[in-house]
């Protein structure tokens, strides 16, 4: 292979879906496992009750979330790539069943959502809020690490050192 055949090649299936998914939700940055614990504690999931992680990335509150804590956690993730990486490292951690989706989160139906999970930027979150508003039960969690929802209150905020501020709502 060429060297400009390679170029296009990361171009087109690495670099553009994964700028694209930047621009329309967040950009891939790891949420620190002591947040994502605590962010699951917070959302106090009842039996049966599904949380989805928005941008779920290489799947870190999906394995936490059923290994620890023996929840069903799911995830959705757009690029291509992350989404791959997502599901190798869900394998490697036992969990083999189809819990990280493709896809756009803006698309996915969250009517039967419990809680959500979010490390998204304020401008994507401030597009969700709507959708959340329009889509969400009464008495389902909206969990976001470091940025807040615009306009909305939270039922608490988590401030740790060492991590992001961790904010609370409830429908």
């Amino acid at each position: 292979m060429t060297g400009e055949l390679i170029t296009a090649i990361v171009l087109l299936f690495i670099v553009l879906p994964m700028a694209y998914a930047a621009w329309i939700g967040a950009p891939l940055v790891a949420t620190p496992k002591r947040a994502v614990r605590l962010m699951i504690q917070a959302a106090r999931l009842k039996p049966g009750e599904i949380a989805y992680d928005l941008g779920a990335g290489t799947g870190k509150f999906i394995f936490i979330g059923k290994k620890e804590f023996n929840l069903d956690i799911r995830g959705i993730e757009l690029p291509p790539v992350v989404w791959l990486l997502g599901r190798i490292n869900l394998r490697a951690h036992g969990i083999s069943d189809p819990v990280l989706e493709r896809g756009n989160f803006f698309k996915k139906d969250l009517r039967d959502v419990g809680v959500c999970f979010a490390f998204l930027t304020p401008k994507t979150l401030t597009k969700l809020k709507t959708k959340f508003e329009r889509e969400l039960k009464k008495g389902a969690r909206v969990i976001s690490y470091a940025f807040p929802v615009e306009e909305w209150k939270p039922k608490h905020v988590i401030k740790e050192k060492g991590i992001g501020a961790i904010y609370v709502y409830e429908r």
